[in-house]
């Protein structure tokens, strides 16, 4: 059976937030972001189906959340208190109205997704009507509650990202020996894909990029269709998902031969990645593990100045990228129950060379999730 998020989870999730909520001076949350409403509720609101039809869940500090949703978005699991609308098109503003009156919310602050890497999930429009229906009520930037709440993982989100990964190794696995000379970068994509369809993740994505650099392929915005010669480094970056909770890391093959410079430059990249893995420990910066990571590759004389994002990691949990970022200039103090990306490497002419892996941050240090082998593979 699927790990899964129950009902008490749920509930948990909103007593944390009412303690954020008062020592931030709130009343209240406005959540409308699809990521956030899954979190607190586990309702899917998926991609553009979700526009004509937005949800609105009001959380106030102390008592019982409201979930304003369309009907055709219904049944929900979620046991708190579910109100349905009908009409297409727009927030039913009354509704959310009386729900900030019931709770006897109207006036004060109220927490809405207007910061960090947050976004509202009705229109600007509608969020105005909302202040203007309320409008004793102010709306203010509640970003690092929301990532306060999410960066910290319970012991069911790591048990379903523990599946996740399991279930990426197995496509790495399966799709790297089905690889062969002479195959296009769009047939691998396609074996990635239906070694995805056939697994038990709820769907993934994959960047397959080989042999002369193209800056286009790095970002995984516009892959020429290319095909693969004998000897080409092939980098392939995969995510899976599980439940809402994703997974992000990528590993390499060579078909053929791999060149003793390939192999040397691969493990050279490791060593650096064990570098920062074996610097997570709790209490620390997130900034340390990037500067870990520059400090390792300095001394084996890999420049990781040409990675473009100069970041070398990152957080992930409902979305692939989130924080904390493993970068210079972010110094989020690292917990248990984080999950951290670290992504060192570097991109030659040949080819990407990175790797990565994901790592939950533990108690007493780390512990790796991803058990994909990270050596070169070598398809003869």
């Amino acid at each position: 059976m699927k790990p899964y998020i129950d009902n008490d989870e749920y509930a948990a999730r909103q007593q944390k937030a009412g303690a954020l909520m008062q020592e931030n001076n709130l009343s209240a949350l406005l959540v409308t972001e699809p990521a956030n409403l899954f979190y607190f509720t586990g309702a899917s609101y998926f991609g553009e189906m979700s526009f004509p039809r937005p949800a609105v869940l009001v959380i106030p500090h102390k008592g019982k959340s409201i979930l304003i949703t369309h009907d055709f978005h219904l049944p929900i699991d979620w046991d708190g208190d579910i109100r349905e609308y009908h009409k297409v098109g727009e927030v039913p503003i009354a509704m959310v109205k009386k729900a900030f009156e019931e709770i006897g919310c109207t006036h004060g602050q109220v927490g809405a997704e207007l910061g960090r890497e947050q976004r509202l999930g009705i229109s600007y429009m509608d969020f105005l009507k909302v202040q203007d229906a309320l409008p004793a009520i102010s709306f203010v930037d509640a970003a690092d509650i929301f990532w306060q709440l999410r960066m910290i993982k319970s012991e069911a989100e790591i048990a379903i990202l523990t599946e996740a990964c399991k279930i990426q190794d197995s496509i790495f696995k399966r799709t790297f020996e089905a690889v062969e000379t002479d195959m296009t970068t769009r047939e691998i994509k396609n074996l990635f894909q239906w070694a995805i369809i056939e697994s038990d993740a709820d769907f993934g994505w994959s960047i397959v990029c080989h042999g002369d650099y193209d800056p286009r392929q790095s970002a995984g915005s516009s892959q020429p269709d290319r095909r693969l010669k004998n000897s080409d480094l092939l980098w392939v970056d995969l995510g899976v998902v599980m439940h809402g909770y994703h997974t992000d890391y990528c590993r390499g093959m060579v078909t053929g031969d791999a060149s003793s410079a390939q192999l040397e430059k691969w493990g050279k990249v490791h060593q650096i990645l064990e570098a920062g893995v074996n610097a997570v420990i709790p209490g620390i910066p997130s900034s340390d593990l990037y500067r870990a990571q520059v400090d390792a590759a300095g001394k084996l004389n890999i420049d990781m100045t040409s990675w473009p994002a100069q970041r070398f990691g990152h957080g992930s949990g409902l979305h692939t990228t989130e924080p904390p970022y493993l970068s210079a200039d972010d110094d989020t103090i690292l917990e248990p129950g984080m999950i951290l990306h670290i992504e060192p490497g570097c991109i030659e002419r040949d080819g990407i060379y990175v790797l990565e892996e994901q790592v939950l941050v533990t108690e007493n240090g780390s512990h790796v999730l991803s058990h994909a082998p990270w050596e070169l593979h070598v398809q003869r």
